[in-house]
């Protein structure tokens, strides 16, 4: 008679409804897991607001029309490069600890990284301030139709293996600037289709910024970084093994 109640029960709860009750009763392990990451979440955002995104903030504030004053944005917008390395080893290292500190996190990592993302994220900022101002300078000609697309296609492998490549800055603390550039941009040219995600993901971020500075930053900044750090990572894991042949620099 036991058995057969066990088996009853089995049966029960192999039934559309149980199945149903148990997703909506969810256990206590995923709330825990879901509150760990809207809260981790939050709080990169909003460390990554302080400590990378404020002079940006603040510029696309004040300025009566800032996208007139784009040199002074790029400017501005240096800090930005270090906060997002900082991100990713936050989120990078969430796997494998137990407690939830973004903050505490983000700040031990931003100490780590802060100078050989900066590395990176300036020569990102320049090539960008040089392809905008080829672009100013072909428009309108008969050579923006030849021109146009070939400094379209290189500003996306660029802005992709920049991101690319602070991942690798997050994931191996001990890898070299040029390195991790090197192995950013080929994960952007090897990678089309997360690097086109990561893209996607950068615009409408960048469109949210636009139009409401502090909620884009501060309120969704976390999770946008959550999803591009997935992104990288994913890409990087797809080709692990030819990057760690990737030797350190000596010179770095």
């Amino acid at each position: 008679m036991a058995d057969g109640a066990v088996a009853q029960s089995d049966v029960r709860d192999r039934r559309p409804h149980g199945r149903l009750r148990s997703l909506l009763s969810p256990r206590q392990e995923a709330l825990e897991a879901l509150f760990d990451t809207v809260y981790r979440g939050l709080g990169v955002g909003i460390a990554t607001g302080i400590a990378g995104a404020a002079p940006f903030t603040f510029a696309l504030t004040v300025l009566a029309r800032p996208l007139e004053a784009w040199p002074f944005l790029l400017v501005c917008a240096l800090p930005i490069g270090p906060a997002i390395a900082a991100a990713f080893a936050v989120f990078g290292g969430a796997a494998s600890s137990d407690r939830v500190a973004p903050f505490r996190d983000f700040v031990r990592a931003w100490r780590t990284l802060a100078m050989r993302a900066l590395g990176i994220w300036a020569a990102f900022t320049v090539v960008l301030f040089v392809l905008i101002v080829d672009a100013g300078v072909i428009w309108g000609t008969v050579f923006a139709a030849l021109i146009g697309p070939v400094t379209a296609v290189i500003a996306v492998v660029v802005a992709a293996g920049t991101l690319h490549s602070l991942a690798v800055l997050a994931s191996r603390p001990g890898v070299g600037a040029v390195t991790a550039a090197r192995t950013g941009l080929f994960l952007a040219v090897r990678r089309p289709l997360p690097t086109l995600l990561s893209l996607v993901i950068l615009l409408a971020s960048a469109m949210v910024v636009l139009a409401q500075p502090v909620l884009g930053v501060l309120g969704l900044g976390g999770f946008a970084l959550l999803v591009l750090h997935a992104n990288s990572a994913a890409a990087l894991a797809s080709v692990a093994p030819a990057a760690d042949r990737e030797p350190a620099d000596p010179a770095e």
